[in-house]
Formats: structure tokens, C-alpha cells, sequence
């Protein structure tokens, strides 16, 4: 049956729903299905308009988190920071950073202003 030519009734949809009741999908099914609705083709993606926790989450996603792009250490918790402040879906515009070398980074950026003789490289 075609979609969107006919109604389908509730019985309709029960019977759909009984011949796929018990049936497992296979891994490739699997595969094609996560393909099919990752990133900009799944219907909740919203590009540019993410929340910074979304955009949080997607990055942390992409970037692989190897060492600490300052003090090049893996021991510690690696986070990723910003560079531009601007927040965009730039992979290039992210690195990652181990958190004492984090908070440093932060004060720099937010004092670099106020203070620019204290941070002077």
C-alpha cells in the first residue's frame, strides 16, 4: 500500500503493527537506520540554532580526545574549550584541554581585557 494515498484505520495500524511484533532488525538494518538519521539529516537537527549544552554535547562527540593541547598530557580529565567565543559548529574552532589548563585559559581570555600587562606573553 502506498503512503499517503490511503487513511489507515486503527485496525490497520494494529495489523501493521502484530507483523513486525517479535521481528529483530539486523545489525547492517541497524547501520543503515543510524545513517539515515545522524547529524543534518535527522529531524531534530537544528544547525546554527543549538543550545550551548547541544553544542557541548555534539563536539564532544566529533573531537577525539587524545591529550591536552596545552601541557600535552593524557592523565588528567580532557575537556574541549572554545577559541573564538563565538560558538560555532566549526570543528577547527575547538580544542581540547585538560582542566587546570582549562581554567587558565579561561581567566586569560576574561582578564586579557582588563588587564592586558598581567597576561602579556
Amino acid at each position: 500500500m502506498p503512503t499517503g494515498v490511503y487513511e489507515r484505520t486503527k485496525s490497520h495500524l494494529e495489523n501493521m503493527r502484530l507483523s513486525r511484533l517479535g521481528k529483530e532488525l539486523t545489525d547492517e538494518h541497524k547501520k543503515k537506520i543510524a545513517l539515515a538519521n545522524s547529524d543534518d539529516k535527522s529531524v531534530c537537527w537544528k544547525g546554527n540554532k543549538v543550545s550551548y549544552s547541544g553544542l557541548h554535547k555534539w563536539i564532544n562527540k566529533k573531537i577525539l580526545k587524545k591529550y591536552c593541547n596545552f601541557c600535552r598530557t593524557n592523565t588528567r580529565k580532557l575537556t574541549i574549550a572554545n577559541k573564538s567565543g563565538k560558538y560555532l559548529r566549526d570543528l577547527s574552532d575547538w580544542m581540547v584541554l585538560c582542566v587546570p589548563c582549562h581554567k587558565i585559559y579561561d581567566l586569560k581570555r576574561k582578564y586579557a581585557k582588563t588587564y592586558p600587562r598581567c597576561w602579556a606573553k
